[in-house]
């Protein structure tokens, strides 16, 4: 009985690695094989300035088949002093691309510092920009948006 309940915790074990092998790497990997869309993973940037603030965004993408993955930094500067001065913040980002389009969710890093956004943009110039609108929760706690246009470095 013994040597018949520690075979099944051993089989279990090796099922578990086997699982998170195939899943981690066998299907991105034929994922990427097949996909045939437009590239994502890289550098992504724009500047805009609105009301005499700088807002520069900097955004890293990884993406696997039409999910897409990574980290984007937003930093202002020349806002008044106080507690809505310049400030840099740090989201998560995950989407998916599908028919031109991608869709990016974002989500502050910092669980000290709550901040999340949503976008749907146009993949243009031969994939080396995004354009659409940016969605976010505002100081105020209304839903706001504005335009967004990303180049790739």
């Amino acid at each position: 009985m013994f040597w018949g309940v520690e075979a099944g915790i051993l089989t279990s074990f090796l099922l578990f690695i086997l699982a998170a092998v195939f899943t981690k790497i066998v299907v991105p990997w034929y994922q990427a094989l097949v996909y045939k869309g437009v590239d994502l993973s890289g550098t992504w940037v724009q500047h805009q300035t609105l009301s005499g603030i700088a807002y520069d965004y900097n955004m890293v993408l990884k993406q696997s088949a039409h999910g897409v993955k990574g980290t984007m930094t937003l930093t202002t500067s020349g806002a008044p002093p106080g507690p809505r001065g310049d400030y840099v913040q740090v989201f998560d980002v995950s989407g998916s691309s599908w028919e031109g389009f991608v869709t990016l969710n974002m989500q502050s890093s910092d669980p000290k510092s709550l901040a999340f956004a949503t976008t749907l943009l146009k993949i243009q110039d031969r994939g080396r920009s995004l354009v659409g609108h940016l969605a976010f929760r505002s100081q105020s706690g209304q839903a706001e948006g504005e335009p967004v246009h990303w180049e790739r470095l």
